[in-house]
């Protein structure tokens, strides 16, 4: 007698697609030095496993990074599968190695100058019209307050 119930599925060694998407900033700056780290969140919390351990902040990786990411994550895994495959000659899975190497090297650098350029803005001085209309804000302000002042000195006499 067949059984029809689904069968569950083994679990993978490799983390699903959207792993690229769900990887924190600080996880995937330490994608090549730990092949198998995996960021994961877990139920309840708001930070992945890692950062509650280093207890820092769990950052997204800033939207214009994904694809990069998910390159990378790519890259990892067939370093990954090389290096763990018997098959595979020395010669590809340094290869391997190194692509990863230089992509993460090449992502670490872009993140953090797109951040110090982020916090940079945060930091800067406010627009001119920004500034102009802060400006209009306060005389008004300013202005009111002697149309007060007036109001009662004219009442006192």
């Amino acid at each position: 007698m067949s059984s029809n119930a689904p069968t569950a599925a083994a679990p993978s060694a490799v983390p699903p697609p959207e792993h690229a998407r769900r990887c924190c900033l600080r996880c995937s700056q330490q994608l090549s030095n730990d092949p198998n780290l995996i960021c994961a969140v877990t139920p309840g919390s708001t930070k992945c496993s890692r950062c509650i351990n280093l207890r820092k902040t769990c950052r997204p990786v800033p939207p214009s990074f994904v694809k990069r990411l998910k390159r990378l994550v790519a890259s990892r895994d067939c370093y990954k599968r090389l290096s763990c495959t018997a098959t595979s000659s020395l010669a590809e899975t340094e290869l391997a190695r190194t692509e990863l190497y230089f992509r993460q090297c090449s992502f670490n650098r872009d993140v953090a100058t797109f951040l110090r350029n982020a916090r940079r803005q945060d930091q800067a001085a406010p627009s001119v019209e920004v500034a102009m209309l802060m400006m209009v804000e306060a005389l008004d302000g300013i202005s009111h307050s002697l149309e007060d002042l007036v109001d009662i000195m004219c009442q006192q006499v």
